[in-house]
């Protein structure tokens, strides 16, 4: 295809400087300026298929890096948020696999340093059970076995005075006279925090324990 024609377009606040290219055949591209001098394209250029298939994988992958570059300076993400995010916005498979590469290879997206760092946040503010993280890991589409990385680190075997810690402060909010119905009402709320079976009996057992006395 042959260049007839490049115009630069009005550049926006925070966005990059960006041209329209023209073609004989009467088509009409959008590519970043960046592009335009990379490839040293100008006014009656002449690019067969490859290497106009070139440019735009180049301008693209440029495009999808500099917005996730922004997504990520304003909080850390995962390797899926990223991908998923690119997806809504409408770049091609090739192009997100390229952007994620180079983002993992320069450390930008590591998804075991961020669910590390996404568990320790979440259980500063609440504490939870490993069900509870696991999922909200899971959604966030850390792979099972980096979960199993981040669950021995900040989820012991034996965690009860921590739980029975929680366990305490709810139930004395629960306004309900009946003791078996109050231990019902906290052994579900446990059990929405995500944790183990075993672990809410032997906290309600003592708590039943402590209001006997």
């Amino acid at each position: 295809m042959k260049i007839a024609s490049i115009q630069q377009k009005k550049v926006k606040r925070n966005q990059s400087a960006t041209v329209c290219v023209l073609t004989e055949e009467g088509d009409s591209y959008e590519l970043l300026y960046e592009t335009l001098v990379k490839f040293g394209i100008y006014d009656d250029s002449d690019l067969d298929e490859k290497q106009w298939s070139s440019i735009q994988l180049w301008d693209s992958t440029r495009r999808a890096t500099t917005a996730a570059l922004r997504w990520l300076s304003l909080r850390p993400r995962s390797r899926e948020e990223i991908s998923n995010r690119l997806h809504r916005e409408g770049y091609n498979d090739e192009t997100i696999t390229s952007v994620l590469e180079k983002l993992s290879e320069e450390k930008y997206i590591d998804d075991l340093d961020f669910a590390m760092r996404f568990a320790q946040s979440r259980l500063r503010k609440k504490a939870m059970g490993e069900r509870a993280l696991a999922y909200e890991l899971n959604k966030k589409g850390i792979a099972p076995d980096l979960i199993r990385q981040v669950m021995q680190k900040f989820v012991p075997d034996s965690d009860l005075p921590s739980v029975l810690r929680l366990a305490e402060k709810k139930y004395a909010t629960i306004r309900e006279s009946d003791q078996r119905k109050k231990q019902i009402k906290l052994s579900a709320f446990l059990q929405q925090r995500g944790f183990d079976t075993d672990t809410i009996r032997k906290v309600v057992e003592a708590i039943a324990s402590h209001d006997k006395k």
